[in-house]
């Protein structure tokens, strides 16, 4: 509570209540009187040194949980209501409300929510029934360019971290033993080996679904005979030349859209799934572009509620024909190529060379071809027994004395 102090003698019984460990804070002038903060049991354990100073405390507002409870405990709705909505809210903390994936290129993040949500986590599922190293092996096995994924749960909110190639800064989230394999054709380049038995070596070719490190470890006995099988997770860092075929083609005539400044704006409501719109929807036409955005409630950062605020803008926009000259579409040809250099660039695969053709006729314009690239293929992949071509391989050889 926030007192004022009116004494003679205000530091003889500052002292005393110092001395009796009676807290007194923010202690300043106000109108030249003395202001303060004091708790409520302060207030009647210093009555005595009150007398004892003569010294006159009123008490300007009464703040904090005590006062509170006393100022609304008669008021049993409230109270009520108070516990009850708490009760909600920790009710709704121990269910799934947000799905979000980061690190996607190959798949749309709104395709792999789809398939998570109708097959494995749909929303509002309780956070107990979520296997995250189950959902991760079933991620991995559904889409084929998905090479490490990893799934936590924070609040509310399953957050899906997804990579499409293996590297160096890649740390293995597998909780039981797996292989790495090859995630597409290639010519190896590098292998570096951190756990596991390396199948491959550089210089050699394979194919789509080789085993490149096995989680087997064999140990022989001195007749070359297997003594024991541990299985491991398979870590490793395997480089590979690859091809990657290209094609573009575009009209050299094309319409370029003109957009008006004015935009429309509609709102709907999800809650639990189900829509409601909020305000009469605008219908789409020709000439007419909509962007939907979803916005959700949310307490804190991590804490999701099942509710959803849905905001459509429309734009009207005029058409404009407009056509490529035959230079132009070259060059837009080009153009294209180096974006899609770029893309390869910022996934950290190496392009070593291209050979596209671009051409150009009075329709449209044409570019086809390849890449040749070098990218980590590996590919975690539940652990498979080896053929016995794979265990010849790693038989150790027997010295031959001369």
């Amino acid at each position: 509570m926030i007192i004022e102090l009116k004494s003679d003698h205000v530091e003889r019984f500052l002292n005393l209540c110092a001395k009796q460990n009676i807290e007194i804070w923010n202690l300043k002038k106000n109108h030249g009187h003395n202001v303060c903060y004091m708790m409520k049991d302060g207030l009647k354990r210093s009555e005595t040194l009150q007398k004892k100073t003569n010294t006159d405390i009123k008490v300007i507002r009464k703040a904090g949980l005590p006062f509170f409870l006393c100022q609304y405990c008669k008021r049993k709705l409230l109270l009520c209501g108070m516990f009850l909505c708490l009760f909600l809210l920790f009710g709704l903390s121990q269910f799934v409300w947000e799905i979000d994936v980061s690190g996607n290129v190959s798949y749309t993040k709104e395709d792999i929510i789809k398939y998570v949500d109708e097959e494995f986590i749909p929303l509002g599922t309780l956070k107990m029934k979520v296997d995250c190293a189950d959902l991760e092996e079933q991620l991995r096995l559904h889409y084929d360019e998905i090479a490490w994924v990893s799934c936590s749960l924070h609040g509310c909110r399953l957050s899906i971290n997804i990579k499409e190639t293996l590297d160096k800064n890649t740390k293995n989230n597998a909780s039981k033993p797996c292989d790495l394999v090859a995630s597409k054709n290639g010519v190896i380049t590098s292998i570096v080996t951190q756990n596991g038995t390396p199948l491959v070596q550089k210089g050699d070719k394979v194919k789509k679904g080789d085993t490149l490190i096995t989680g087997n470890i064999y140990i022989y006995s001195d007749s070359n005979e297997v003594l024991e099988t541990h299985k491991e997770i398979a870590e490793g860092t395997i480089w590979a030349k690859t091809r990657a075929a290209y094609e573009c083609s575009f009209l050299r005539s094309y319409y370029k859209k003109e957009y008006k400044n004015k935009k429309s704006y509609t709102y709907a409501a999800y809650l639990c799934g189900k829509r409601v719109p909020l305000m009469p929807e605008i219908k789409q036409e020709e000439g007419m572009d909509q962007i939907t955005e979803k916005i959700p409630l949310k307490i804190g950062k991590t804490f999701f509620l099942p509710f959803y605020l849905e905001r459509t803008i429309t734009r009207r926009f005029e058409t404009v024909k407009m056509e490529y000259g035959k230079q132009e579409a070259y060059k837009e040809a080009q153009n294209r190529i180096e974006k899609k250099i770029r893309e390869f660039e910022e996934k950290g695969i190496k392009v070593l060379s291209d050979n596209i053709e671009i051409s150009v006729n009075d329709i449209k314009c044409e570019a086809k071809g390849y890449f040749i690239l070098e990218e980590p293929i590996g590919k975690i992949r539940s652990i498979r027994d080896l053929t016995k071509e794979q265990e010849e391989k790693l038989k150790p050889t027997e010295e031959v004395a001369w």
